[in-house]
């Protein structure tokens, strides 16, 4: 979602630029430590995995994550994340925007990061209730896992807690990256 204030929409139309939000842009750039999503992402052969990209981080989670009683793979579950994507992005970029207000010209400059968002391996289907307690593995059959994250290889052990952040990325564990307590994390 580009940001609200002018200055920094046009600079986030640069392609090529650190300033794009551009998916593309961000994992092919010289500065992305995870070149390696690039393949992956382009051959998905199904919606399985969202992506969020602000000026200060990349994002990835799975549908199936969101999956449940209430909201069945398929269509419901596509729009479902689609929607929350959309509304995450915009709390992303509002967050952004405001620090952007605040801050002099070199501590603005300091937002322009690449920082690695992962919503955990944690998988449910069509008639969990609530969130997921399971724990995918690189060798999960789930669509995701399989054609993304596996491939990937950026092996995150779930330890239990919200989220933590190893100051290169931050970790959705129990929090998930498109709810409300995953966003103000």
């Amino acid at each position: 979602e580009k940001s609200n204030i002018e200055e920094v929409k046009t600079k986030q139309g640069l392609v090529g630029t650190k300033y794009s939000i551009g998916v593309y842009d961000r994992i092919t750039s010289a500065t992305w430590k995870y070149r390696n999503m690039v393949l992956p992402l382009l051959t998905l052969p199904e919606k399985s995995v969202f992506v969020i990209s602000t000026i200060s981080s990349l994002g990835f989670g799975a549908y199936d994550r969101y999956r449940s009683s209430d909201h069945k793979a398929g269509k419901a579950l596509n729009d479902f994340v689609e929607e929350n994507a959309r509304e995450t992005a915009k709390r992303q970029r509002d967050h952004y925007d405001y620090w952007y207000r605040i801050l002099d010209d070199n501590a603005r400059e300091k937002l322009y990061r690449n920082i690695l968002l992962y919503d955990a391996y944690t998988f449910v289907d069509d008639n969990t209730v609530w969130k997921a307690t399971e724990v995918a593995d690189f060798d999960n059959p789930n669509p995701a896992m399989q054609h993304f994250f596996g491939p990937v290889g950026n092996k995150v052990g779930h330890n239990q807690h919200g989220a933590y952040a190893t100051g290169d990325a931050v970790y959705y564990m129990g929090y998930r990256m498109l709810d409300k307590d995953g966003a103000i994390t």
